[in-house]
């Protein structure tokens, strides 16, 4: 102990006086203070990356546990329990001058925020539930998903929410995102997409990117609880089967719900939702 008291000593950052046969030692903040100075250059590299591998390392934790003690009556998804968990609505707000529809989907994940914005955020992640994505994944930046969108970030504050640009086929839409922490734990994704409404609103109604989302938000689900792969891509033949038909006909009914929950005429609305499952489901 004396050695170490004497070097903090000789390099300044402690101080010393004698009191009858003791020696009270004191330590010095001012150089320490200009340590911390110093290091709060590198903090913005490498603290993303500690946040990132204390995810990885509860992820792996979290995947270990499950095949340890794997989720019983599971196929792809639990289907009834997943259209249970997902919160449908409808709404509209005025964007760029114009009264534009909104779409929004939310659903808690037994997962924390942090893990769940490194799910929705990092290409190597969205490739494993959702698609594969390329491009620039920071504000400002181009992205692209492969068969699908392309747009721009335009916003991005971490860990809590984004924003983007939605172009696909020749029209552009906007999509929200929110992370919250859930108050008995785990964490909740809210998810808005506005749209002006075109001919193709009219005759879809708000399952046509409503249905998309349920899909996507059950392989987010699977792929959080355990770790899989769960992108349509490679479950393609799930989705195609009559359990998954039935998932995409129970979430149509949900949507046709919200929509006319929203104002929609009731018969309108059922058609619209009916021509959307067919669509999904061929």
């Amino acid at each position: 102990m004396s050695q170490h008291l004497k070097v903090l000593r000789e390099g300044g950052f402690a101080t010393v006086r004698p009191e009858g046969t003791r020696r009270l030692y004191a330590v010095r903040p001012e150089p320490l203070q200009d340590v911390d100075v110093w290091l709060d250059r590198f903090r913005r590299f490498w603290t993303p990356r500690l946040a990132a591998l204390a995810t990885e390392i509860e992820r792996g934790k979290r995947e270990r546990r499950l095949r340890a003690d794997p989720p019983r009556g599971v196929t792809m998804f639990d289907v009834d329990p997943q259209i249970s968990a997902v919160d449908r609505r409808l709404g509209s707000r005025e964007r760029d001058g114009r009264e534009a529809k909104v779409v929004t989907i939310s659903q808690a994940f037994d997962t924390d925020v942090e893990d769940l914005w490194q799910a929705c955020t990092t290409a190597e992640r969205l490739a494993r539930w959702f698609a594969p994505v390329s491009g620039d994944l920071r504000l400002g930046g181009r992205y692209r998903i492969e068969g699908n969108a392309e747009g721009t970030v335009e916003r991005c504050d971490p860990p809590e929410r984004f924003s983007l640009t939605w172009e696909f086929g020749g029209g552009v839409s906007w999509v929200e995102v929110r992370l919250s922490p859930e108050p008995g734990g785990g964490a909740r994704l809210e998810l808005d997409h506005i749209a002006h409404p075109e001919d193709h609103w009219a005759v879809y109604g708000p399952g046509a990117v409503g249905l998309g989302y349920d899909m996507a938000f059950a392989s987010l689900a699977r792929h959080l609880a355990t770790g899989e792969v769960t992108n349509d891509r490679d479950n393609a033949g799930w989705w195609a089967s009559d359990e998954g038909k039935g998932f995409l006909a129970a979430a149509g009914d949900r949507w046709y719900e919200a929509d006319v929950a929203g104002g929609a005429d009731p018969e309108s609305a059922r058609d619209a939702a009916d021509r959307t499952v067919e669509a999904y489901t061929g």
